[in-house]
């Protein structure tokens, strides 16, 4: 499973994939992205307690996801 998270992580995040070392290097295209799909992981489970514990934040939820989805990660 490691592996196929680490493949999958190099599409998805690594400006050129084939590029593999261990080193850290900036990935300035995919980068913003990468951001995006953090934040939206973040939203996820933070709706997860708001809707276990019902908290009421249904209307900031679909607001949040509004605006991510409203992003141009390609530009």
């Amino acid at each position: 499973m490691a592996v196929h998270a680490t493949h999958f992580g190099l599409l998805l995040f690594k400006d050129d994939p084939n590029d593999i070392n261990i080193n850290p290097c900036e990935n300035p295209i995919k980068t913003k992205a990468a951001l995006i799909i953090s934040c939206r992981l973040l939203l996820e489970l933070l709706n997860i307690e708001n809707e276990y514990e019902n908290l009421g934040f249904n209307s900031e939820y679909n607001q949040f996801v509004g605006r991510i989805v409203d992003i141009d990660v390609r530009g």
